[in-house]
């Protein structure tokens, strides 16, 4: 039985809808107790002003949180040795939102004000990211169709029964970076669509 196996590639693509805003928040201290404390603190600060921005008053929300105790090298004589510094606490949080350039201005300038000392990352993304990998392997699928039937025709034979279809996976993910100059007072960005590349392998019998 004569068999015509093709690959086919596709993409989809959908405008950005929501912003994520993940925030590390660290403080070090000689204690245990101060080091959370301190930490904690700070989470509140920051859940204060993004209300005052116009955000929930449970906008920000803890993803992870640990303690560890830190130590840095110390030279003694010719070697060097371990010495306590203290514990730090670490806090991750994200903050999700509708994407406007205004409400992401208002979110960086809670974040950005004078004395921020927070690491943070911006990411663009879209909803029913489901229905977005669908459209791509549909994509992908028509084109590994349409290259059997060419290579169909140009063997003068028609194409029969599906025989095996595969899913050669997704990427790319409904995510798109920060493209952005970031500052308390104003932010300057363009996000690109973002979208899914997929593939799929088919089978199909000669006739």
């Amino acid at each position: 039985m004569a068999t015509v196996k093709t690959a086919g590639t596709g993409r989809a693509f959908r405008p950005v809808e929501c912003t994520e805003i993940a925030v590390t928040v660290k403080r070090t201290e000689k204690t245990c107790a101060e080091a959370v404390a301190k930490t904690d603190g700070r989470v509140a600060e920051l859940s204060r002003l993004l209300e005052e921005k116009g955000f929930g008053e449970k906008a920000l929300q803890t993803t992870d949180f640990g303690v560890t105790a830190e130590y840095e090298n110390e030279h003694r004589g010719g070697e060097y040795a371990r010495k306590f510094v203290g514990f730090s606490c670490r806090e991750s949080l994200k903050l999700c939102f509708p994407f406007t350039a205004e409400r992401l201005s208002a979110a960086v300038a809670a974040l950005c004000g004078d004395g921020a000392e927070e690491q943070f990352h911006v990411a663009f993304t879209a909803e029913h990211g489901e229905a977005v990998k669908n459209e791509a392997l549909e994509k992908a699928f028509a084109d590994a169709l349409s290259k059997a039937q060419a290579l169909a025709r140009a063997s003068g034979k028609k194409l029969g029964k599906l025989l095996t279809v595969t899913d050669g996976g997704q990427d790319g993910g409904l995510y798109s970076a920060m493209p952005a100059v970031l500052s308390a007072r104003t932010v300057s960005v363009a996000p690109e669509d973002v979208g899914i590349f997929a593939s799929v392998s088919a089978e199909w019998e000669l006739e």
